[in-house]
């Protein structure tokens, strides 16, 4: 009998999953441990326009 072949994702795939995991992981890391970088980034806060 024949092994079935399994439906396997390219390893593209599976690098760019692990890429962006490890990036949200790091992004929570630096929050909780230097919240003062993050405070400086503009947040796109509308602002009053002068004439």
């Amino acid at each position: 009998m024949e092994t079935p072949n399994k439906n396997k994702p390219p390893k593209a795939l599976i690098a760019i999953v692990v890429i962006i995991g490890l990036m949200i992981i790091g992004y929570l890391i630096l929050t909780f441990f230097f919240p003062e970088l993050f405070h400086q980034m503009n947040t796109g806060e509308v602002a009053p326009v002068n004439n």
